[in-house]
Formats: structure tokens, sequence, C-alpha cells
């Protein structure tokens, strides 16, 4: 759920309210394709026996590790090098298997740095000083609890008419709880 937007004043505790909300997060991108499990894909063993993903999992095989020697690649003779590589067996007849995944290269975006920008309307005794940092805070929102992580005060404007503070404040992870 994207948190977005202005929000309507919401109260943190009893003497803060949130006035506006904005969140931003950067798309970074991941270089490379992405590789999933192919829901498609079973394999049959010399004892008849057949095995297939069970979401990201493979309960019927083992994955072990094997040492592959290395070749030449001009030449392909082993040049007396070697590598350990992972490989899925089926334990009671050691056949090695090699499980089919799809890839696609469109989903190699992720969610990178999220942050937000709050102003929040506050007490002048509850109101935070620039440079103050929090863990967190939690307000409600749509009926929703929003968790904003390492939460720091950037500047505050004080309106001493109504002995109210406005705290301009810089949050990174949301959280909707």
């Amino acid at each position: 759920m994207a948190v977005e937007g202005s929000v309507a004043a919401q109260v943190i505790g009893e003497n803060i309210a949130i006035l506006e909300l904005q969140q931003e997060c950067e798309i970074l991108d991941a270089g490379g394709p992405v590789y999933r499990p192919d829901p498609e894909w079973s394999y049959t063993d010399s004892l008849g026996r057949v095995h297939k993903w069970d979401g990201d999992e493979l309960p019927t095989l083992k994955q072990v590790e094997v040492e592959m020697p290395e070749h030449c690649c001009e030449c392909g003779h082993p040049t007396g090098e070697s590598e350990w590589v992972k490989r899925w067996i089926v334990e009671e007849t050691e056949e090695i298997v090699e499980p089919d995944y799809t890839v696609t290269y469109e989903e190699n975006k992720v969610k990178g740095m999220e942050w937000c920008d709050l102003i929040a309307l506050a007490t002048v005794k509850d109101s935070w000083q620039p440079g103050e940092e929090r863990k967190y805070i939690d307000f409600p929102w749509h009926g929703h609890i929003i968790r904003v992580h390492h939460v720091i005060c950037t500047a505050t404007e004080t309106d001493i008419v109504n002995d109210k503070v406005q705290m301009h404040l810089k949050g990174g992870r949301l959280e909707v709880r």
C-alpha cells in the first residue's frame, strides 16, 4: 500500500497532529534478469516419481555442493582448477536434476531508499527541536496505523499566538500496520 499525498490532520498521541505526509521512493535498477521457479516444470526420475516446484521449494529433491573441474575456454581441456557448485539431486538414485526457471527482464527494478516528509503540528511542550530524532512514530491513517521509521526533525516554525509549533520531519521507511 503506497501512502502518498496529503493527509488530513491525524493525531499522534494527544498533542501532535500530522498535517501533511509526502512519501517518495527511489526505484533502483538491480541490473540483470530475475529468475523464478517455473511452475510448469516437472521431472520424472528413474523410479517413476515426479518432482516439481512447490512455490519456491523442491521438497522431493536435495541440494548438494559438487566439485566441478574447470576447462579451458579455448581448447576445452581441464585446467587443473575446480569450483564448487550447487546441484539438485534425487537422494535415492543420485540423479542430478536441473529444474527450470522463468526469466524476466522487466522485473529487475526494485524499491530502493524510501523516505517521507511530514509536517506536524504540536503544542510547544510536545514539539521536537531541529536535529532531534525518534526511532519511529505511529499515527492513524484511513483505518490503518502508519509507522514511520527513523524520524528526524529538520525545522520548526512557532506560532506564538496559538501556542503551536509546526514541525518539519523527515522519516525513513513507512510501514502499514
